[in-house]
C-alpha cells in the first residue's frame, strides 16, 4: 500500500515537470519566434525605408535634368519590395527659387515607409543670362560689330565692343571695358552702359553711363550723358550731360556657364557616334528628350515639345529652326565648338556656344544667345524670348538643395 502511493507520488511528479518543462518550451519557442518575427519586421523596414530613399533620388535626378517634371512614380519594382508611389509637388516660386515637396513610399511585404521631403531648386541662370545676347570673352579682347543688327533684347559683353555698323537696340548694352563707335548705334528706347572709356566718332541715341572718360568731339550723342569721368566735346551731346559722378556703379557680365560634356552624354535619350545631320520633324514631339551628337552637326526643321541637343563639335543652321507652339515649346542647342548660320535663317532656340557664333546673311534669333565670342557678317535681328524662362528645356543643369528630410508616420 505504501508502494503504491508511493508511485502514484512519482508519477505526478513526471506529470507536473513535464508540463512545466512543455510550458517553459512553448513560451521560449514564442520568444524565439516573436523575436525572429521583429527582426524580419525590422528588416524589412529597413529595406522600405531604402526603397523610399531611392524614390526621392531618382525625383532629385530628374528634376535635375527637368525642372517642369512633374510626373512622379508609381507601382516601381525595386529590389525585394515595392516603390509605391513618387508625388512632386510645387509649393511656390521666388524669383528663381523653385520649392517643390517631394514624398515617396517604399514597401517591402507588410512593412512601408514614407519620405517627407522638401528642396528648393534654382533655376539656372543661363536662361536670363544677359536677357537676350552675352558674349563672354577674356577681359580686355576687343568684339567687332558690323553690319546692321536688330536686337530687342539685352547686349553684355565682358570685354570691349568696337561698333562699324548700324545698330538698332531695344534694350540695354553692357561692357565691362571700352566702347568705340564708328557707326550708329540707336538706343532711343534702351541705354549703354560702359565701365571704361567711350570714343564715339559717329552717333549714338540713347541714355548713356560710363565709369570712365568720353571722347565725343568727332561724333553726336543724342540723349542725357552720365560719366565718372571728363567728357570732351559736350557741344556734340543733345541732352543734359553731367561729369565725375561719384555713385557711378560698375556692371558686372557672368562668364559662360561651364557645362560637362560627359554630363549630357550620360543623360541623353538618343547618341549619334558621328557628325551627323538632323532634320526636326514637326509631327514628332521632343518629348523632353536630350539629344546627344559625338561630332558636328548640320541642323534644320520645326520642333513641338521640349528638347535640348548638344554637339561636341561645330553646329551649322542649314535652314530654319522653328517651333509649332509658340507657349509650350523650348529648345535648348548647345555646341562645345563653334556655330555658324549659313544664309538668312530663322532660330528660333535658347543657343548656347562655347567657342565662336558667326551671323551670315540676314538672321532672325527669337528666343537667346551665349557665346564666348561673335562675329557679324551681315543682318541679325535678336529677340529676347522670355517664354524660355518658363518654359526650360531639359538637360539644363540645375541645383537642388534639400531643405528637409524626414520619416512620415501613419
Amino acid at each position: 500500500m505504501y508502494w503504491n502511493n508511493e508511485k502514484g507520488s512519482a508519477l505526478l511528479v513526471v506529470f507536473m515537470v513535464t508540463i512545466v518543462t512543455f510550458i517553459l518550451g512553448s513560451a521560449l519557442l514564442t520568444i524565439a519566434t516573436m523575436e525572429k518575427k521583429i527582426s524580419i519586421n525590422q528588416t524589412d523596414e529597413m529595406k522600405a525605408l531604402n526603397i523610399a530613399e531611392a524614390g526621392i533620388d531618382m525625383a532629385i535626378s530628374q528634376l535635375k535634368k527637368d525642372v517642369l517634371w512633374r510626373t512622379g512614380y508609381s507601382s516601381t519594382p525595386m529590389g525585394e519590395g515595392q516603390l509605391d508611389f513618387v508625388k512632386v509637388v510645387f509649393v511656390n516660386q521666388v524669383d528663381a527659387v523653385v520649392t517643390m515637396d517631394l514624398e515617396a513610399k517604399g514597401r517591402v511585404k507588410d512593412s512601408e515607409k514614407i519620405l517627407d521631403v522638401r528642396v528648393e531648386i534654382q533655376l539656372p541662370p543661363l536662361l536670363s543670362f544677359g536677357d537676350g545676347v552675352s558674349v563672354g570673352s577674356t577681359t580686355g579682347e576687343v568684339l567687332s560689330i558690323t553690319g546692321s543688327p536688330t536686337i530687342r533684347a539685352n547686349l553684355s559683353y565682358q570685354g570691349s565692343i568696337e561698333f562699324k555698323g548700324n545698330m538698332k537696340l531695344i534694350g540695354r548694352l553692357y561692357t565691362e571695358n571700352n566702347l568705340i563707335n564708328s557707326g550708329t548705334i540707336d538706343a532711343t528706347e534702351a541705354e549703354v552702359s560702359v565701365n571704361g572709356t567711350i570714343q564715339n566718332t559717329d552717333t549714338i541715341i540713347g541714355t548713356v553711363y560710363a565709369g570712365g572718360d568720353i571722347d565725343t568731339s568727332k561724333g553726336v550723342m543724342v540723349g542725357d550723358v552720365w560719366t565718372a569721368g571728363t567728357i570732351l566735346g559736350t557741344n556734340n551731346i543733345t541732352g543734359t550731360w553731367t561729369t565725375n559722378i561719384q555713385d557711378f556703379k560698375p556692371i558686372q557680365v557672368p562668364p559662360i556657364p561651364v557645362f560637362s560634356s560627359s554630363w549630357f552624354e550620360k543623360a541623353a535619350d538618343q547618341v549619334y557616334n558621328t557628325s551627323t545631320t538632323l532634320v526636326l520633324n514637326p509631327s514628332i514631339s521632343l518629348n523632353n528628350e536630350i539629344i546627344f551628337v559625338h561630332g558636328n552637326l548640320n541642323l534644320s526643321g520645326s520642333y513641338q515639345g521640349r528638347g535640348t541637343i548638344v554637339a561636341t563639335g561645330d553646329i551649322t543652321y542649314d535652314n530654319n529652326i522653328t517651333r509649332v507652339n509658340q507657349s509650350g515649346d523650348a529648345l535648348a542647342i548647345i555646341s562645345f565648338g563653334n556655330m555658324k548660320t549659313s544664309g538668312n535663317n530663322t532660330v528660333e532656340a535658347l543657343m548656347i556656344c562655347d567657342q565662336t557664333f558667326t551671323v551670315g546673311g540676314d538672321t532672325v534669333i527669337g528666343g537667346a544667345l551665349i557665346a564666348r565670342y561673335l562675329v557679324v557678317n551681315g543682318g541679325i535681328a535678336i529677340n529676347y524670348d522670355a517664354g524660355l524662362n518658363s518654359e526650360p528645356p531639359p538637360g539644363i543643369p540645375t541645383t537642388i538643395k534639400v531643405v528637409s528630410w524626414q520619416e512620415k508616420y501613419n
